[in-house]
């Protein structure tokens, strides 16, 4: 046996195992069963199994958590995920604004594309503010389940007492 055949058959390194989860990954979210994908790529069966295995759990758990306690981490994920991209808009208009001020140093007259695109970026970054805020006031389900309640218990309360 060559040593590249025992290393093809012993523990992947670290690159190869994150190609391999990647390529199993899309047979997994397919729905397609680990003898096939085994067949298909040629990958162990054993090794299949397993990743296939670890992703079912992680949803059975992910699942399993309370409906409310999912929300607020769904909503805690895309408030990170407006901060991400808002962020990455600031850094694309700072790279605009130095390449601007770069034409008005040397006197030259400013493309009209860089103004257009600054003009754009900021339209992005307050219309991507603006869709956070509205998010973010807006009432997570429990407190809006609870404020439904106490209505209707008022609103019973209220015909009882008449």
């Amino acid at each position: 046996m060559s040593i590249l055949q025992r290393r093809l058959n012993g523990r992947p390194t670290k690159t190869r195992q994150l190609h391999i989860q990647s390529t199993l990954r899309e047979y997994y979210e397919r729905g397609v069963s680990a003898s096939f994908t085994s067949n298909k790529t040629g990958i162990n069966i054993k090794t299949v199994c397993h990743y296939f295995n670890e992703w079912t759990s992680q949803i059975i758990e992910a699942e399993g958590k309370d409906f409310v306690e999912r929300e607020k981490e769904e909503r805690e994920r895309v408030r990170l995920s407006f901060d991400s991209i808002i962020f990455e808009e600031y850094e694309l208009l700072e790279e605009i604004k130095k390449e601007i001020e770069k034409y008005r140093k040397e006197n030259k007259p400013v493309p009209r594309y860089f103004i257009a695109s600054q003009l754009e970026i900021l339209r992005t970054i307050s219309s991507l503010n603006e869709k956070k805020g509205s998010f973010s006031i807006q009432m997570p389900l429990d407190e809006s389940v609870d404020k439904m309640i106490e209505e209707k218990i008022k609103n019973v309360s209220t015909k009882s007492s008449r």
